[in-house]
C-alpha cells in the first residue's frame, strides 16, 4: 500500500514538473492594434518568439468581446476554434489540424445551427431553410441566357456576413492594411458564384469615399471565404450575389 502511494506521489511530481517546464517554454504576448480596434493575446515559444504555441485570442478593444478563440501548434492553427459576433454570440466552431479546417464545422444564428459543413468531404451536411432560400429572387446565368428566378437553395456563405466582417477585422490588423485606417462606411459588391462555388466578375455597386475601389475588391478576394452555389431543381446553378461590405 505504501509503495503504491509512493509511486503515485512520484508520478504526480513528475507530471507537475513536466507541466511546469513546458509552461516555462512559453512567453505571453499581448499586442494592441490601437488603430484597428483589436487586441491579440497569445503565447510564443521562448526560444523562437515568431512561433505561436498554445491558446490564442483576438479581442475587440472596446469591450474585450472575443472575435476568435483557439489554439496554435508550431505556429499553425490547431484543435478547437470558435468565432463570435459583436454580441458575443457564437457564429462558428470546429477543429483545425496543421492549419487547415477539418471535420464537421457548425455555423450558428441566434444560438441555433444554420449550417454544417464537412471539410474532409467538402460537403454541406445540413442547411436550415430560410426565407432567403424560398422567397428572394436571384439572377441566374444559364449559358448565354440570364433569368430572374426563385431557387430551392440560395447561395450560401458559410458563417454569413458576420464571419466576413470578422475576416476583415483580422486582415485589418496586418501592417499592410494601413490604407483602411479610419475608414468608415459600407460598400456593396456584386460577383458571380458558379456551380462549383468559385467567385468571379467582381464589381462594386456602391463604393466608399476616400478609398480605392480596387482595394475593396482585393480585400474581399483575400478573405478566401467558402461559398456554396445556388440550387435549382436539385442542381447547382450559376448566380449573381450582391453583398454589403462594412469596413468598420
Amino acid at each position: 500500500m505504501q509503495n503504491s502511494c509512493k509511486k503515485l506521489l512520484i508520478l504526480s511530481i513528475v507530471i507537475f514538473i513536466s507541466q511546469a517546464l513546458r509552461a516555462q517554454k512559453l512567453v505571453y504576448m499581448g499586442i494592441d492594434h490601437m488603430s484597428k480596434g483589436v487586441k491579440e493575446a497569445f503565447y510564443v515559444l521562448r526560444d523562437d518568439p515568431h512561433v505561436k504555441q498554445g491558446e490564442y485570442k483576438l479581442l475587440r478593444q472596446r469591450n474585450y468581446i472575443p472575435i476568435y478563440k483557439g489554439f496554435y501548434k508550431n505556429n499553425l492553427k490547431d484543435s478547437l476554434w470558435r468565432e463570435y459576433d459583436i454580441r458575443e454570440q457564437l457564429i462558428a466552431e470546429g477543429y483545425y489540424k496543421a492549419g487547415a479546417k477539418t471535420g464537421v464545422w457548425k455555423y450558428y444564428t441566434d444560438e441555433e445551427v444554420t449550417d454544417e459543413y464537412d471539410f474532409n468531404k467538402s460537403q454541406l451536411t445540413y442547411h436550415r431553410i430560410t426565407n432567403t432560400d424560398t422567397v428572394q429572387t436571384y439572377k441566374i446565368i444559364q449559358g448565354r441566357d440570364t433569368l430572374y428566378s426563385r431557387v430551392s437553395r440560395a447561395p450560401i456563405l458559410l458563417g454569413d456576413l458576420r464571419c466576413l466582417t470578422n475576416k476583415f477585422i483580422d486582415l485589418f490588423k496586418e501592417p499592410h492594411a494601413t490604407k483602411f485606417e479610419e475608414v468608415e462606411g459600407a460598400a456593396t459588391i456584386a460577383f458571380t458564384v458558379d456551380e462549383q462555388g468559385h467567385l468571379s466578375d467582381f464589381h462594386l455597386i456602391k463604393s466608399i469615399k476616400n478609398i480605392d475601389n480596387e482595394a475593396i475588391v482585393a480585400l474581399v478576394k483575400q478573405t478566401d471565404m467558402i461559398w456554396l452555389p445556388a440550387m435549382m431543381d436539385g442542381k447547382p446553378v450559376k448566380s449573381i450575389c450582391k453583398v454589403p461590405i462594412r469596413l468598420f
